[in-house]
């Protein structure tokens, strides 16, 4: 199987995600509120880890730091661009910088999140992400919050 290969689809229609941060409780957090939710949660603490575990799953969405030590959530996100099927990416960063980069990249992803995330926001980008309804709970609860909206592509800058 090559790198970009991914294997079979799994049996089941649990959706998943694969979470790459290298904050391992933030990590912990999303996994156990993405569990409580029924959705399977993956983890990687760097961008050689995640690859490593795309090969490997077949995550619906990638939830992907820009900012970390090996190998920065940009150049991640321009490898998955080659997996098939290709999973969504969301990019997280909580550095303005990062995120600019990330507009200026031109990436195919669904969308760009600044940090700190409410768990809330990183819900609605997920059933946007997963083609679901949303949930009937209102997930915006501040006016930050209001602001994180899903996107197709990255704008440019």
């Amino acid at each position: 199987m090559g790198t970009s290969e991914m294997p079979p689809a799994r049996s089941h229609n649990r959706k998943s995600v694969l979470v790459v941060d290298d904050d391992s409780l933030l990590r912990a957090q999303i996994a156990l509120y993405l569990g409580a939710h029924d959705i399977t949660c993956l983890e990687a603490e760097d961008g050689t880890s995640a690859l490593e575990v795309l090969a490997e799953q077949r995550p619906d969405v990638v939830l992907l730091d820009i900012m970390m030590p090996d190998m920065s959530g940009i150049d991640v996100a321009r490898r998955i661009a080659d997996f098939t099927p290709q999973p969504k990416v969301i990019l997280v960063s909580g550095y303005d910088d990062a995120l600019r980069e990330a507009n200026r990249a031109k990436l195919n992803v669904f969308g760009v999140i600044s940090k700190p995330i409410p768990l809330r926001v990183i819900a609605q980008f997920l059933h946007k992400a997963f083609g679901d309804a949303p949930p009937s709970v209102p997930l915006f609860t501040s006016p930050m919050a209001a602001m994180a909206q899903p996107r197709a592509a990255i704008e440019t800058a």
